[in-house]
């Protein structure tokens, strides 16, 4: 009855219609799958692009932070140079006032060592002055010369009276800087007549040579 209605050459038709059909649905999947693959493609390419300029940006930064770092270093080494400079420039300043009130003082005493008499005559030979004498009674001179001029005869046995004295000079700077009681107690006697301790050793060496000459009977 089918091939009644039908025929064969119908049904074969029917049968390549619907074989076309679904081959064009297939097309038409597969189309759009190879569309859809394509866009992954290009989707990927594009998330690959993006991570490549990502990292290249994470490593301009990274490039930024260590110059940071080394500007960061570079400051902090000027800053301790500055403290240690601030340091120097505070020292110089401190010695510069210690040294400038040393040159205060001295220019204080200026007028008392102009001012303070001549402990020696200025005629020859080499004799103290009235000012040399009351130095001398004041500190008790003339019996610390006698004392240690004994120290010195055999020295002075040969010598010339100006040799003597030199010798004189030279033995009282000497006892001034190892004898600290003789030379805390000179001070002290400068101090009271109003002069200074180098002219109150000229009063020790001058009584020294005195009591040379009289064991040499010179």
């Amino acid at each position: 009855m089918i091939d009644e209605l039908f025929p064969t050459e119908w049904h074969m038709i029917a049968t390549v219609v619907v074989l076309c059909g679904v081959l064009l649905a297939v097309g038409i999947w597969i189309g759009n799958f190879n569309s859809d693959r394509k866009s992954f493609k290009e989707l990927m390419k594009e998330v690959k692009a993006k991570l490549e300029l990502l990292e290249q940006s994470m490593s301009e930064v990274k490039a930024e932070l260590q110059s940071i770092g080394q500007s960061a270093k570079m400051v902090e080494a000027d800053q301790k140079l500055l403290r240690k400079s601030l340091k120097d420039v505070k020292a110089e300043q401190r010695n510069f006032w210690v040294s400038l009130k040393q040159v205060e003082e001295r220019i204080a005493n200026i007028p008392d060592r102009l001012l303070s008499p001549a402990v020696m005559k200025t005629n020859s030979p080499i004799k103290l002055s009235d000012f040399g004498r009351k130095i001398s009674a004041n500190l008790s001179v003339d019996r610390w010369a006698a004392n240690h001029a004994l120290r010195l005869v055999d020295k002075a046995s040969g010598k010339q009276e100006f040799e003597i004295f030199e010798m004189c000079v030279k033995y009282v700077a000497d006892q001034f800087d190892s004898d600290l009681n003789l030379n805390k107690n000179s001070r002290k006697g400068a101090y009271e007549v109003g002069t200074d301790v180098e002219k109150v050793k000229r009063v020790y060496a001058v009584e020294l040579r005195d009591a040379l000459l009289a064991h040499l009977d010179l």
